[in-house]
């Protein structure tokens, strides 16, 4: 079978460069991967250690998306120097939990410039135990420049960046020990 891919964007906006980026890659390996685009970090409750996870059925599906995915990537934004609240809150439900341990995953930030939010996105997964893919880690600085709405990637560069990062995550669930 497939290996899964959960590929989460941190905006919102379904035309942003994020989207369109997990598009791309999404067409590019659609022959390799399963991919999921689930828009279930929206559903999420605002993080509180007072609400029962038993009792939250979109936290559950969090779970079991999480759970469930061989690979997880994401690609965010930035905003105001920091990662869009809708994945902090995301990751927050997370953190007590094992779920990201030993979990392969991408990290992806495409912003205007995008470096606090791009380090403190990494320093969150390994905190939380991932393992981030080696060369499976991108910033696409001056990202509304190399994007354009229709998802058309102009910039050759960002394309050959983009290729090796899938490449990389193919190489690496295929021997995920190198």
């Amino acid at each position: 079978m497939k290996p899964i891919i959960l590929a989460l964007s941190g905006s919102i906006n379904p035309n942003s460069s994020n989207r369109q980026i997990i598009n791309y890659l999404r067409i590019k390996s659609k022959d390799t991967f399963i991919w999921r685009t689930p828009r279930v970090m929206e559903l999420l409750p605002w993080f509180s250690t007072e609400i029962e996870i038993s009792q939250s059925l979109s936290v559950q599906n969090w779970y079991k998306q999480i759970n469930e995915a061989d690979l997880i990537l994401f690609s965010t934004p930035e905003y105001v120097f920091s990662l869009p609240g809708i994945l902090k809150n995301a990751l927050e439900w997370l953190v007590s939990t094992m779920l990201l341990d030993k979990k392969p995953v991408a990290l992806i930030t495409a912003a205007a410039n995008g470096e606090m939010a791009h380090e403190s996105l990494k320093k969150i997964v390994e905190t939380m135990g991932a393992t981030i893919v080696p060369g499976a880690s991108l910033l696409v600085q001056g990202a509304k420049g190399k994007i354009n709405s229709n998802g058309a990637i102009g910039d050759s560069k960002t394309k050959d960046d983009l290729n090796g990062v899938i490449t990389k995550i193919g190489d690496y669930l295929k021997h995920p020990h190198k």
